[in-house]
């Protein structure tokens, strides 16, 4: 196909413009609220989910050389000594519970309870 054939052929922005009707609306954003400490929903006991996900970031800040917020004694391992910053619920973290309806609740490590592992 030479350059004569290309140019005579419809550009695809063209020809969707001719066969389209354009609607402009407006961009929204979706409800993300935050819902406040006196009116959550959700249970103040952490999920084995949630656990798995806190040790596993903690653990590896940890071993990125974050400072550890307990005394660690001779512990070497990351996620062993996560696990203990987690047992004295000294995690710097908040964690986000993302509701149906697009709101969301925050909880702090330690405002919940966390079952022994």
């Amino acid at each position: 196909m030479d350059s004569e054939e290309l140019e005579s052929l419809p550009s695809q922005e063209s020809s969707y413009l001719e066969n389209s009707e354009l609607e402009i609306i407006e961009d929204k954003p979706t409800k993300t609220s935050n819902i406040s400490p006196q009116s959550r929903i959700t249970s103040p006991i952490m999920t084995k989910f949630e656990r798995a996900h806190v040790l596993g970031v903690r653990a590896l800040q940890l071993s990125m050389g974050a400072s550890p917020m307990v005394d660690i004694e001779f512990e070497t391992s990351p996620l062993k000594i996560a696990i203990k910053e987690l047992k004295v619920k000294m995690i710097p973290f908040i964690v986000r519970r993302k509701l149906p309806d697009g709101s969301y609740e925050d909880w702090s490590i330690r405002e919940m309870y966390v079952n022994e592992f």
